[in-house]
Order: structure tokens, then sequence, then C-alpha cells
């Protein structure tokens, strides 16, 4: 190899050893970060490319920082652009402006000390080609320690004056925080119990700052040594290099030329990593870019989903009673109690609440009592539905409760009531149920069953969002208020609380006169034709909770380009909602416009949904546009791909082998508690967060008055909403010979893929909806297909799970009913998941008695050999 040449080859043993410590390192960091996100900058000086590059690939880790500024200017050449670069070393003033206006990349200089350095960055970064969109984030380094040989700033006047002249006078720059390197005698005793003099120091520099400053300023400390430590004691960045890279060689021995590598270029790739654009992808003259987030990753190393729920039994409950019988006589012996002898002696409550209730795990799709789920190909050669259910690692986002001022002074150990353990975040579990319509084939509605959870967490970590369930810092609420727990539901003899027995029998029930169904007409006639369906529950305001704001808005703008450059068409003009970024798009006369700015959102867990379902949708229509079609390679070899005798892996791990042009409708649904009791217990308040994309349905049952209450909308050309939306494409509106409106032939406006439709607005955006859940309001949460919603109205829907005796049964009964009496025989699938009211199900309004003349009149008429020649 010949000097300077770029060598990338990456070791997959040595791959595979970086990827287990990163992520061993990021396993300690969440175990002592208590729900905050901490970013892991990997330092990487003195190693080479190649291991860079296999973290980026493998786990789409993003933040790499390097000390020496030539190095990091050779790395930054070759080495792909979505690495978020970090220079954590000391810099000199005239390397400052070189630095920044050479790597557009450059995310971080995290060692300013003087006002010198921060002018030159400013001016580097405004001359940066192309300019940037972003300001460059530094951080002040502050000398804690007061060693002679460190850098840094003095703490107060003179980390206060370098701070407030980078606010001021620095337009190009962004303070994002303070920075310190501790002394290492006392690094090397920190431990999470035992502080760290230099942090303590930092964090009363930052407290100060923000106080006389105002705004938000982040902690970056903590190194290989004393990183627990340092994220127990507030740090939201920690830089790590050798437990991740292992020891350094010696910097006279390393050359980035010498020790980079290189990676063959895919032969659907151009050298710059885009792919090439082909005739008949759907999105044609424009060049696709590829998605920075590559979230897919082997199966072997991603992190399966949790389709179980944690939680709380009491140990009574795992074995056998251990108390042998009071009378120590055989049962043939003994004989049943008279009354005559005195009670026994009350066993007396323990003390700890940790030999009363166990852990355990529970499989939701087993837990029958709690939650069904039932799918059938129904008459064709394929089921293309697929479902998911289980609980995923996001903040909480109910709503707050007031705390209880009288609790009880046994908390649940007396109770032994089963309550859901908290999540690795210290929030109560979120629950997350899912239904997929796959059309044209199963990939997409495959990929959607497998990855958009992972797309909702990545989103939320991404955007730093935080627990609604924690108050702000300036919360006018008593401080001794913040730890105290929420009283916890008392079971009684009969098994369930005395909370819950107090919350059904205070549903307030209707008559059936008070609920008097809409459609009066003959069962024969509503068989005949379908009644409209009922307007969709109104949704509640979105709950404000923290997040990093300006990443947000970075994420939103990036995102946008994205689709405005790989797609265009609809997408040039496109402003989601609960988004606050400023959309601009172009005129055929070249002038630039932009979309005026609407009412700033609150931040919530509405933007984060809204963002990994455009993400998830984007990294799928764009794999699929750099894919081959099935008729350009049937004449190629089988053995094709194959290198030196060595099958290598596809291009792409989302979806096949070949280009798939189909889609995938989506609904899902998320649950989450104020509290650790679980959002089935009768005296348990919980949002229910739903977002919709398609014609799958979620309905709820309403206890009172047992009417279905639907949660979503379907999204066809006939849609009101969908008319407005799309009223610059209303000529792609027609009508087919049955009679149904269909957009490009499509009969849904919104769905994942279909790569065809992108241009003219079928897109993935979610219809959100968040209804509070007071406790035993509802009775249960049914999800569907068009399978079983094309066929049933939505009250029959209900109305056959009020008559089941467990939520599994309701799922059977739903699908086994809607395939029997089906027409066009399409894919059934239905989840059921039990809510509060679960128990007086069928005693509101009608109960199920409403539409039972419907559904006898429905499966007479389905066994009727004459139906189809009508």
């Amino acid at each position: 190899m010949s000097e300077g040449t770029v060598d990338m080859r990456i070791d997959p043993a040595r791959a595979k050893t970086l990827v287990s410590n990163l992520q061993y390192v990021s396993g300690l960091i969440s175990s002592r970060a208590q729900g905050r996100n901490v970013r892991l900058v990997a330092v990487s000086k003195l190693k080479p490319a190649a291991d860079i590059l296999a973290l980026h690939q493998e786990l789409n880790h993003e933040h790499f920082g390097e000390n020496y500024a030539q190095e990091l200017t050779e790395k930054a050449e070759v080495l792909p652009k979505s690495i978020k670069w970090h220079f954590i070393g000391g810099l000199q003033s005239n390397k400052c402006k070189p630095l920044a206006s050479t790597i557009p990349n450059l995310w971080v200089v995290s060692s300013i000390d003087s006002i010198k350095k921060a002018t030159q960055l400013d001016l580097g970064r405004a001359s940066l080609t192309p300019h940037a969109t972003t300001p460059l984030y530094v951080h002040v380094q502050v000398n804690t320690s007061g060693e002679e040989a460190k850098s840094g700033c003095q703490p107060g006047a003179e980390t206060l004056e370098l701070c407030r002249h980078i606010k001021e006078n620095c337009a190009n720059l962004q303070l994002l925080g303070l920075m310190t390197i501790g002394a290492i005698a006392r690094s090397q005793a920190t431990t999470p119990e035992n502080e760290n003099e230099d942090f303590v120091a930092l964090t009363r520099e930052r407290d100060a700052l923000v106080k006389e400053l105002g705004g938000e300023l982040e902690l970056s400390m903590g190194m290989s040594d004393d990183f627990e430590g340092a994220v127990a004691m507030g740090s939201g960045e920690v830089r790590v290099g050798s437990t991740i890279f292992g020891a350094r060689p010696a910097k006279a021995d390393f050359s980035v030329k010498k020790n980079a590598s290189y990676i063959p270029i895919l032969a659907n790739q151009s050298p710059d990593n885009t792919p090439k654009a082909k005739h008949g992808d759907g999105i044609p003259g424009r060049s696709l870019q590829i998605s920075q987030r590559h979230c897919v990753l082997p199966r072997s190393q991603r992190r399966d989903f949790h389709n179980y729920f944690v939680t709380h039994l009491p140990s009574s409950s795992l074995h056998p009673d251990s108390r042998s019988p009071h009378h120590k006589l055989p049962r043939a012996a003994s004989i049943p109690h008279t009354g005559a002898s005195p009670p026994p002696t009350a066993v007396p409550p323990l003390a700890s609440s940790s030999r009363d209730l166990t852990v355990v795990r529970i499989p939701i799709q087993s837990a029958k009592h709690h939650f069904g789920a039932k799918t059938s190909r129904g008459t064709r050669p394929y089921n293309e539905d697929r479902f998911e259910a289980g609980t995923i690692e996001i903040p909480a986002f109910a709503s707050r409760v007031p705390i209880s001022l009288t609790r009880s002074d046994t908390g649940f150990v007396q109770g032994l009531e089963a309550t859901s353990a908290d999540s690795a975040s210290g929030d109560p579990q979120v629950f997350y149920f899912g239904v997929f319509d796959g059309h044209g084939g199963s990939e997409c509605s495959e990929f959607l069953k497998h990855e958009l959870h992972n797309y909702v967490e990545d989103a939320a970590k991404q955007f730093g969002l935080q627990s609604s369930l924690k108050r702000s810092p300036d919360s006018m609420e008593d401080p001794t208020m913040l730890t105290a727990v929420p009283q916890v539901a008392v079971a009684t003899e009969g098994g369930l609380s005395k909370e819950g027995k107090k919350s059904l029998n205070a549903v307030d029930m209707k008559t059936k006169e008070e609920t008097k169904p809409s459609d009066t007409r003959s069962p024969k006639e509503q068989v005949a034709e379908r009644p409209p369906d009922v307007e969709r529950l109104k949704s509640e305001d979105p709950l404000r909770q923290r997040m990093d704001k300006p990443k947000a808005l970075e994420l939103e703008a990036s995102l946008l380009d994205q689709w405005k450059s790989s797609v265009g068409g609809y997408f040039r003009r496109f402003k989601p909602d609960y988004f606050d970024v400023k959309v601009k798009y172009q005129h055929r006369n070249h002038k630039t416009t932009s979309v005026p700015a609407s009412p700033e959102t609150p931040p919530s867990i509405e933007t984060v949904l809204m963002y990994a379902f455009l993400r998830c949708d984007l990294d799928f229509v764009i794999a699929q546009a750099s894919k081959p079609d099935k008729e350009s390679i049937s004449d190629l070899p089988l053995n094709n791909d194959e290198v030196l005798g060595r099958p290598s892996k596809p291009a792409h791990s989302i979806g096949g082998p070949t280009r798939f042009k189909g889609g995938s409708t989506a609904s899902i649904a998320m649950i989450s508690t104020p509290t650790p009791t679980p959002f089935w217990h009768p005296s348990s308040p919980s949002t229910l967060l739903v977002a919709h994309v398609g014609d799958t349905r979620i309905l709820l049952c309403d206890t009172a008055t047992g009417l279905a209450v639907p949660t979503t909308t379907n999204h066809h050309p006939s849609s009101p909403i969908e008319s407005t939306r799309l009223h610059r494409y209303a000529a792609t509106f027609v009508t087919d010979s049955f009679g149904e409106e269909r957009m490009s032939g499509l009969a849904n406006t919104r769905a994942f893929g279909d790569m065809k439709s992108k241009r003219i607005g079928v897109s993935a955006e979610p219809e959100i909806v968040r209804v509070a859940l007071a406790p035993a309001q509802y009775s249960f949460v049914v999800l569907v297909s068009d399978g079983v919603s094309g066929t049933l109205t939505d009250q029959e829907i209900v109305d056959i799970v009020k008559e089941a005796k467990t939520p599994e049964q309701g799922a059977q009964d739903v699908v086994t009913f809607a395939t029997e009496t089906t027409k066009d025989g399409d894919n059934a699938t239905c989840l059921v998941v039990r809510l509060g009211g679960w128990e007086r199900r069928g005693e509101g309004g009608s109960g199920s008695l409403g539409t039972k003349e419907v559904r006898d009149f429905r499966r007479q008429d389905a066994t009727d050999p004459r139906r189809n020649r009508r």
C-alpha cells in the first residue's frame, strides 16, 4: 500500500469487541442516569478510522472525540459526514479558525478558555462553505482543580465574562455548557457514592451562571476513570476512550493515512454513499439521500422487543402456602369450623415489602385475562397483517395526579396488590400495542412490527424527552412532597382493592333509554347499507414535557430537508403538525418563500411520534428505491453476490433483496400511568396516546354507556380531512367500478411505503389523539385491521367483546365472526386490551344486545347460498 492510501478494512473480531465495550459503557451510564439522557462521546484519538467506522455502522453511534486538530481533520475527510465530531483537546488560537471552517460536521469544541479562541471559532464557522445552517456548539473549560498545568478559565468572574461574550457577540456559536477535567487523584477516587470535589465545583459554577445569564447549561465532566460518578452527579456528557478502544499507541507511531481504512462501495451506490437514482422508482429525477439513522442493526445486535411487562406479585402467589394447618391433623381427621373455637391469632404484617412482593416478568400475549390477540388470513393466500404488544423504554407522558394527603401507613405491604414495576428510567412502564395492515406484500408490515417501536424509542432519546411526572426545578410545590409515593390500592378479602371497588361503583351507568342508537333502521337495511362512522373522540391538548429544544429543531429541519430533496412533490411545502421548524420552498422562478410559522407547539411526546413515523417511512422508502426491481435481476446468476467464495450480506437490511412497491397502514396505542398501579386496575387513571395512519382502527368501550368510542378516522380520499390536506392533488382522486374513491389506485391516503405515490401526498404523518382515561371510565380498547372494520361496525365489534369472558376470547370471537360474515375475505386481526372498567363492561346502556339482531342477521345472511348472486 502506497503512502497516503486510505485503507478502511474492518476486522470483524475487533468490531465485535468495540461494540461490546460501547454497549457495556452505555449500560453503566443508563444505570446511573436515573432516566436522564447522557451523551456518550467515544474518544478515538490515536485510533484507526476503521474503529470509528465500525461503531458508527454497527450501532449508529454518532459522537466521537479527538484531541489533535490535524488528526481530526484527516479523519473527518475520510469518514461519513453523519458523524458528529467533538474537539476535546487543547487548541491554539491560530488553529481555531481553520478547524471551524474546514469540518462541516464539527459539532462541538469543548476546550474554549479565552475570548480570542471564541472569536476565531466564530469567524471560522461564518466562513464555512457551504454556509452552516446551525451554530457550532462550544463548552467553556473551567479549571476547577487549580492546577497550573491545566487549561481552563478560573471559576467566577473570568468564566462569566467568557460565557457572556459568547452569548452576546458570537452569532455563529452556541454555548452548550461547562467542561472540566478533574485532578487525577480525585478522579481515581470518584465513585457514584464518593463525590468528586471538581464536579461539585463545576456544578456550583454552572448554577451561578444560569442565575446570571439565564437559559440552560449542561455539564461535561467524567472520563474513563470517573464517568459513573460524574453521571450520578448530574453530568450531561461523558468522554470515554480507553474503556472502549483500549490502550493507545504513542503519538509518533500513529498515522491516519497508515491506519485508516477502505470499505467497498456497494454496487448501487455512488462513491459518496448516495444511491443511484433508477428509472421507475417513483421518485424520478431526484438523487436519493441515505438516511443518517441507519437504525436497522443486525438481528444479533438488536435489542429484542419487550413483549412482557414487569410487575410485583405477592410471594404467596408464586408457591404453595408454606404454613402447615393450625390443627396439626391430617386432612382426613379435620372437620369444618363451627365457630365455637376462638379465632386463630392474626399473623402480624411483615416490616419489609421486599419479602412480601416479588418482581416477575409476565409475557403480555400470555396474560389472557388482560390481553388477547387473534389474526386470520381470511380467504387470501397470505396473511399480510402483523401486530405487536409489549412495553417500550420511553419517558412517561401521563398527567400527574394530586398526591393523596391521607396515605396508608402500611403502603403496599398491607395490600399485597399486584403493581407494575418501574422501567429502567424510573418511570412506570409505558405499554405499546400496534396493528399493521400490509398491502402488496408483508415486507412493510413486518418491518413496522420489528422496528417502529425502535424509532419511537430512538426519537425520544434524540429529542432529549423528559418524563412528564418529574416536576420542573422552579415548581412552587412543596419540595418535601417531591419524593412522596402516591397511595397504592389496598386489596380486600375478595381480591379487589377498596379503591378499585369504589371506582367501579362510582361509574354512573346509563340506561337503555339514555343510549338509544342513532340508527333505527331494520337489521337488513343496516347490513345492506353501512351506517356512517361515528366521529372520533376529540384529542386533548399535548402535555408539555421538557426536551432539548435546539436539538429538536435541528432534527426536524434535517428530516424535512431530506424529504424535500429525496422525494419532493407534496413534501416541498410539507409542514407536519407538532413541528416548530419553519419550512422553506422554492417557486419555479427560484424565489424562496417561507411557510408562515404556526403558533409555537409545546414540546411533547406528540412531536416525538410525528418525527419517528416520518423518519421510519423515509428510511423504508429510500431503502426500497435504492434496490433493483425483480425484473432487472431475474436473469442474474444465483451466486451473483458471492465475492471470493463468501456470500456477502444484502446491501440493505430493510425488506428483501429486491424493491418492494407496496406499503402498510399502522395504528399504535401507548398507555402511560402516573403511578405504579397498572392501567387495568379500576382505581388507576392513565393516559392513552394513539398514533394512526390508514384505515386500521382503535376503539374504546365507554363503561357507562356501553358505546364504542373511536379514536381514529379512516384516511380515505372521501374523508373531509384528507380532501382538505390533498386539495392540490385532487386530480388523482378517481372512483372505481364499485363506487369507492381511490387515490392513484390506493384506498388509503396515508400509509407507510407506497413509494410511487409519495410525491402526491401518500404520507405516513400520523393522526395523533391523546385520551385521559379516568378510573374505570372505559372497559377495554380494541385494535383491528380493515378486514374486521370493513365488515363490522364499531359498535358490533365492541358488543362482541362484551360477551366474552376474557380479552383473549373477545379477540377470537371478533375475528371469527368477521371472517364468517365477510364478503371480500380480507386478512383480519384484532387486539383487545383490558382497562379499568372491564368487570362492568356489559352493564352500560343496552349491554351487548344493542347490535344482537344485526349480528344475527349477518350470520344468517352469510350462510345463505344465494348471497353472492344478489
